[in-house]
């Protein structure tokens, strides 16, 4: 892998794609349990949309994503409670990436 880009910082044992969403969506979730009352925002695969979906339900949690480049998202999970009383804390937009799309994101 060049020096541009993403790199892992520890190589797995293994490349079953299982064990990596699976890997992806655990340090979410710790987020998630240790941040209640704050707005997260993660970087996942695509495949694991569902995942966040029930992370967000399972914490009472408004999810809203961004589909990015090579099947890749980045994910906001509202602050817990944020799907109970329908006013959510951050109506902010989504950060800027820079794949010259960004006027169609905002």
């Amino acid at each position: 892998m060049s020096e541009k880009g993403f790199r892992l910082s520890l190589r797995f044992d293994r490349d079953d794609a299982e064990f990596v969403y699976g890997f992806e969506v655990a340090s979410i979730w710790h987020d998630l349990l240790a941040n209640p009352d704050e707005l997260i925002g993660a970087y996942l695969h695509s495949q694991n949309i569902e995942m966040a979906m029930r992370m967000g339900e399972a914490t009472r949690r408004k999810v809203d994503s961004l589909e990015l480049p090579d099947n890749w998202l980045w994910a906001r999970f509202h602050p817990a409670g944020s799907l109970d009383d329908q006013t959510f804390a951050s109506d902010e937009p989504f950060p800027a990436f820079s794949t010259g799309d960004e006027e169609d994101w905002a």
